[in-house]
């Protein structure tokens, strides 16, 4: 990685010389116009960038292609920890696992079930649906607002969901799992391009 990101030229960012990683998004946008060009990959627990690198370029170096398509800058902080290293994560930040799941950190709106009339595109509460109440033809739906507020005095837990803050860190976590992997039959263009713009 640190090899990566020497081959960049550097800049000067409010006083303080730095590398110019912007330049790596012009790389990036000539192999993202064609989707084909990448499949989605799920990280498993504990599975490293180099590892996958090696598994799927044969070279473990090219870990700077699997950061460089899927933006990833800090892999510390947007690759997703191991069980292990989630767990002391977990317990460096909030004391204890059980402390991080006594810790409410918002409440999440719980999706509605609603029956939705085909013929005059009226909802109904599920709960309140009755088929035998009329000829219409009705299709069951579910809404999900996705609303989340901090703080709620006594909410109703018909409505809203307590989320803790393990859970809230683990989703986080498991949301990093999804990645892009360009073509490996791109490596050797995607290698070209990178030299064209380190050379201006």
């Amino acid at each position: 990685m640190s090899q990566y990101f020497a081959a960049f030229p550097s800049i000067n960012y409010s006083g303080t010389n730095a590398k110019n990683i912007t330049l790596r998004t012009n790389i990036v946008k000539s192999f993202s116009q064609n989707a084909s060009n990448f499949y989605t990959y799920l990280i498993k627990d504990g599975e490293t960038a180099d590892a996958i690198a090696y598994d799927y370029y044969n070279d473990a170096n090219y870990i700077w292609v699997i950061y460089m398509v899927n933006n990833i800058i800090d892999p510390y902080y947007e690759w997703p920890l191991s069980t292990v290293e989630f767990e002391k994560f977990i317990i460096d930040k909030y004391g204890s696992l059980a402390s991080a799941k006594q810790t409410t950190v918002y409440y999440k709106k719980i999706p509605t079930n609603y029956y939705l009339n085909d013929t005059t595109n009226e909802f109904i509460l599920a709960s309140l649906y009755n088929p035998t109440t009329d000829g219409y033809s009705w299709t069951k739906v579910t809404i999900d607002d996705e609303i989340k507020i901090s703080a709620i005095t006594n909410p109703d837990p018909a409505i809203w969901q307590e989320i803790d803050a393990y859970t809230d860190e683990s989703e986080q976590n498991e949301n990093k799992r999804s990645i892009r992997l360009l073509d490996n039959s791109f490596i050797t263009s995607i290698n070209k391009q990178l030299r064209d713009v380190m050379n201006g």
